[in-house]
């Protein structure tokens, strides 16, 4: 199920902090009912345009803040998108929307046409992606865009470009569990796997275990950074991390159902930081 919170047109566009006084936010929820093609959403992306997208098992859906544009695999239509199953999303700051699939690859949703071009597997050839099965995605600051499969290698693709370059790490087994990509300021790339959190060099030339003061690699499934440069790392089952630029453990957030205001459960899907930080 999808819930959005709306604002007052009055206070739409303006940031909303804990001390406004605000206290006509509302939660609508959407579901099947509403126009989702299925309930559990995976990945979220809002494009230039500002619709909103939103990645399903069954199909990717599309928001106007209205109603929902379902888009969906067809067979007799080759220009459609190549799998309903959604794994991840990324906005193309040119209007358009890179799909990942779970297994039909890579795709580009071209806002003016309508149309995806599909980037697949092809086994023995070079420049295609490493598996059908994308899982991450994230556009770096040289608009990069750095795809994530279980194939095992980390890989780009160049704006315009039709060739995916793998990074030069080769295969390695934590690259094959990846489920979030962060590019830092500095051109390096935070990757959370399942097998703990890394940090990939910028010129890709080599990849080390990041984050100090934990016991034992990370479960990563969410990550964000804040305006100071600190990394907020959400995990599987260990709660929420904040980490300073350096990789040095700040704190760590878990559930205490003896404590009010504690984190209300251990496991971290997904982090964002608002207009307010």
């Amino acid at each position: 199920m999808l819930a959005l919170a709306w604002l007052p047109p009055t206070l739409a566009n303006e940031p909303v902090s804990p001390s406004s006084g605000i206290q006509t936010v509302r939660f609508r929820n959407y579901s099947v009912q509403q126009g989702l093609p299925q309930a559990s959403i995976v990945a979220v992306a809002q494009d230039r345009a500002g619709f909103l997208w939103f990645g399903t098992q069954d199909g990717l859906a599309r928001f106007d803040g209205y109603e929902f544009a379902i888009f969906r695999h067809d067979p007799d239509r080759p220009a459609s998108i190549s799998n309903n199953h959604v794994l991840a999303l990324v906005a193309d700051p040119a209007g358009g929307l890179w799909i990942g699939t779970q297994v039909g690859g890579l795709n580009y949703y071209h806002a003016d046409s309508g149309r995806f071009d599909h980037y697949r597997a092809v086994v023995g050839k070079a420049g295609t992606l490493a598996s059908d099965t994308v899982t991450a995605l994230a556009l770096d600051s040289r608009q990069r865009l750095w795809v994530a499969t279980t194939g095992g290698r980390l890989q780009w693709l160049a704006r315009g470009d039709k060739t995916l370059h793998d990074s030069g790490l080769g295969p390695r087994d934590a690259l094959a569990t990846v489920r979030v990509l962060l590019p830092l300021a500095d051109g390096s790339l935070l990757v959370g796997t399942a097998q703990g959190l890394w940090r990939v060099a910028a010129d890709g030339s080599g990849m080390h275990m990041w984050g100090m003061g934990v016991a034992a690699p990370l479960d990563v499934f969410a990550l964000a950074v804040a305006g100071n440069g600190d990394i907020w790392v959400g995990s599987a089952d260990e709660g929420l991390y904040q980490f300073a630029a350096n990789g040095h453990l700040r704190r760590h957030f878990v559930h205490d159902a003896a404590v009010a205001g504690s984190l209300p459960d251990n496991e971290v899907r997904d982090l964002h930081f608002d207009r307010d930080g």
